[in-house]
């Protein structure tokens, strides 16, 4: 899929180019292979990075199929609820969702989206639980700074935004966890227009809920606490209840959402619609309390 990193994509070139390529954290017990990855290459094949124009970021870690050079298959020696395999189809998911409001809003979403493998790295971990090989450092760090870069901006440009994580889970092919940590990456969003704005029918549940999308937590439940994926390291890193960070919220999206085109198309404009309507509300420039 041809995607264009312009002046952000350059920006993250430069930045891995100059970074520390061998650092690594003293925890990982590096092995040795041979230095194969071209450190200016990393962006625009393994990372794909689009800039936009709206206060809106997508990313996608776990929907990548192609190898690392010089990165072997990661083992997972001490690391808790390790995994390898694919959130399956929500690269393209997540892109179709980027397009879909691209064409709603008249305007770009940021794109971060990871075209590698997760058994090689996994960048929705932190870095001595993701990598495993000191080639894989460059691939990691490209992607984070891709996505501090664009929440720092979004945040510098507007003072609002919305991070989506797209990722797939299988226990609930039919419904879409959506994991805040309880609330506490979207605390900008909850802070200034309180709790319904995120869980209530005039929110992100609700306008989810319209769209119908069934969520978990439901529209109406009374809890923010998602079943087994309550949000994970990339939304805990960059959400709002960090110092720059901006609202961020991870859609685990079931089986049924993503499975074939056809599904990914029609879940891309549900999410699409809710996005909109969230968007009006809170993030455009003449948005009501923003």
């Amino acid at each position: 899929m041809p995607c264009r990193t312009k002046f952000l994509g350059r920006a993250i070139v430069l930045f891995v180019t100059l970074a520390l390529v061998s650092f690594a954290p003293a925890t990982v017990a590096w092995a040795k292979e041979p230095a194969t990855l071209d450190a200016r290459n990393i962006v625009g094949t393994l990372v794909i990075v689009e800039e936009g124009t709206l206060p809106i970021v997508i990313t996608a870690p776990h929907g990548g199929r192609d190898e690392v050079p010089g990165v072997p298959e990661r083992q997972g020696r001490g690391v808790d609820q390790f995994v390898t395999q694919a959130d399956s189809n929500t690269f393209e998911l997540a892109h179709n969702l980027a397009r879909n409001l691209e064409r709603r809003l008249k305007a770009k979403p940021y794109f971060v989206g990871a075209k590698f493998a997760r058994k090689y790295i996994d960048v929705n971990r932190p870095t001595e639980q993701g990598v495993e090989s000191p080639n894989a450092m460059p691939v990691y760090r490209a992607y984070h700074e891709a996505i501090a870069h664009t929440c720092r901006t979004v945040q510098n440009k507007h003072h609002v935004g919305l991070l989506i994580d797209v990722h797939g889970q299988a226990g609930y092919p039919d419904n879409v966890l959506v994991g805040t940590v309880e609330g506490k990456t979207m605390t900008l969003l909850v802070n200034r227009h309180g709790r319904e704005a995120l869980a209530g029918q005039n929110g992100l549940l609700g306008w989810l809920a319209d769209s119908e999308v069934k969520t978990l937590p439901a529209l109406g439940s009374g809890s923010l606490k998602a079943p087994k994926f309550n949000g994970g390291y990339t939304v805990q890193t960059y959400g709002s209840d960090q110092p720059g960070g901006i609202d961020a919220v991870q859609f685990e999206t079931g089986a049924n959402f993503r499975s074939t085109k056809e599904q990914r198309i029609d879940a891309a404009n549900k999410f699409g619609a809710a996005i909109e309507r969230y968007y009006q509300a809170f993030l455009a420039p003449n948005a009501a309390g923003k």
